[in-house]
């Protein structure tokens, strides 16, 4: 049509080293490219280009609708893919070319990441950089951030695209590890599952152990913040198997860490304790500062849980030390959130909300929305407890706000039940019914029995408050039955006392 005769009649007037470049930026799988991509898809220098990136331009054959960002018109695009190479020519130019951009989104990804990962998991190594070929280095976090977001498109197409596994096997055991902190810090849970699931699926076709078990510790961390943490801890164990398997100290000690992780979310703090002791002291036999330092944070938080505060305290302050050492501003913030934590529980709010009000700000500027969420809540946390119930209402809502644009489970289930028991204060029974309901349901769906006991005890309560007996005595039989199911006498107790002061009052108000 007359649209592909102006297209063709600008090719045609390409000198053929431009449209060489116009042929191959068609293999290109996401919706833009910058120089430094290109010269990877020619093995080119930067500068070279650059310049016949402005040719194309020059020919109305490119957009460029920001500096230094180079993009088709969605037609142009399907022109290029369909554009006939010289007589002559073979596939195995086009088929080079394919690869070299794949490394260069490895290579590029894998320095981004090595800007913002605060993890000690072992990656694979990645593509080197032939001359004269650019390399992909951000100097800082902000910078490694901002490529990520700038080229997340790029990433995930390529990491989509059927072509890269058969171009440079092992390319999705690489992507998978290189972009899950990104993915995890942008709440992309669908696309971390999908791609670390294809890793795994891939590692096991080629019987590669090691990217077999970085897949199955990627796959339990998304389970985990995505609220399935009976499927993380079989995730992490057969990560921690794999990793062992291999004599890969490094893998096993971060596989205990965040087995330790996930024996928390499912508050089994004593086992997670013991597992962070373990990691703790495989970090520190290996000289991995970071890894310690994570250690030692997961750690004070396990005994926060078992209520020694003084334990907790120590090691978070040792945690905060490293942090500090390694310029980590993200470790440094999270031991401030747990040092805030660690003062509420003393009693100490003032510092509480003090220590808490400086993690926000610090999540704000780092731009993790994740930290945000837990912050909020622990400061509507912290306002509950001090009756200052419009301040906790507006922190806990805030942060469900977040943690409903992240898909984030765990936090919202947490800040739910909280919320509830301001409702309950507040005399909002109706709300308060509501999202314990909730609360409830999601402990059990989830097999998380603790939780689940404690919000159907305080179920009860609620209703009883507003005259169910009914729906009571079912929410209170209901925590009974899971308190027994985990030997817990004392609780067990505490809801027979209270299902039988119910009975009695539900007795006297329908007298027979």
């Amino acid at each position: 049509d007359a649209v592909e005769a102006v297209f063709a009649s600008s090719y045609a007037a390409l000198p053929e080293s431009e449209q060489q470049l116009f042929r191959l930026l068609g293999l290109i799988p996401g919706p833009d490219f910058d120089a430094t991509a290109v010269a990877w898809l020619l093995g080119c220098d930067r500068r070279t280009a650059a310049y016949r990136l402005e040719a194309l331009l020059d020919h109305s054959l490119l957009l460029e609708p920001s500096f230094g960002r180079y993009r088709f018109h969605d037609l142009v695009r399907l022109f290029a893919r369909s554009a006939a190479p010289p007589a002559g020519d073979t596939a195995d130019a086009a088929d080079a070319a394919q690869g070299r951009l794949i490394d260069y989104y490895l290579h590029a990804a894998g320095t981004a990441n090595e800007r913002i990962t605060r993890r000690s998991l072992p990656t694979p190594p990645l593509p080197p950089v032939p001359s004269p070929l650019p390399a992909s280095e951000p100097g800082d976090f902000e910078a490694g951030l901002a490529w990520l977001r700038g080229d997340w498109e790029n990433l995930w197409a390529c990491a989509a695209d059927p072509r890269t596994p058969r171009s440079r096997p092992g390319a999705l055991t690489v992507l998978s590890p290189v972009l899950a902190t990104y993915m995890e810090r942008e709440g992309l849970w669908a696309q971390a599952l999908t791609l670390h699931g294809r890793a795994l699926d891939d590692a096991r076709a080629r019987q590669d152990a090691a990217g077999e078990g970085r897949s199955l510790s990627e796959l339990g961390r998304v389970r985990l913040a995505t609220g399935d943490a009976t499927a993380a801890c079989e995730l992490h164990e057969q990560a921690l198997s794999r990793h062992r398997s291999l004599g890969d100290r490094l893998g096993e000690a971060e596989s205990l860490w965040e087995l330790g992780r996930s024996r928390h979310m499912r508050n089994e703090h004593e086992a997670a304790g013991a597992l962070h002791r373990e990691a703790l002291a495989l970090f520190q036999e290996l000289g991995d500062l970071r890894g310690e330092a994570n250690a030692l944070w997961a750690l004070g938080r396990a005994l926060r849980m078992q209520e020694d505060t003084e334990g907790a305290n120590t090691m978070a302050e040792q945690a905060l030390v490293l942090y500090r050492r390694l310029d980590d501003r993200l470790g440094t913030t999270n031991v401030l959130w747990d040092l805030g934590r660690l003062a509420e529980a003393r009693g100490d709010f003032p510092a509480s909300a003090r220590l808490l009000a400086q993690a926000l700000d610090s999540y704000r500027v780092l731009g993790s929305r994740v930290g945000e969420a837990n912050t909020l809540h622990a400061l509507g946390r912290l306002a509950r407890r001090r009756e200052r119930w419009d301040e906790a209402v507006e922190r806990l809502e805030a942060s469900l706000r977040i943690y409903d644009e992240l898909h984030e489970l765990h936090g919202r289930t947490l800040t739910r039940h909280d919320l509830a028991l301001v409702r309950w204060a507040q005399d909002d029974l109706a709300d308060a019914t509501r999202l314990l309901t909730l609360v409830s349901d999601t402990y059990r769906e989830h097999g998380e029995p603790v939780g689940a006991a404690r919000s159907l005890h305080e179920l009860g309560q609620v209703r009883r408050a507003a005259h169910d007996y009914a729906g009571s005595a079912r929410a209170l039989s209901e925590s009974v039955t899971l308190y027994r199911s985990l030997d817990n006498a004392e609780r067990t107790e505490a809801v027979l006392q209270d299902a039988r002061a119910y009975a009695t009052e539900a007795a006297a108000a329908f007298p027979t």
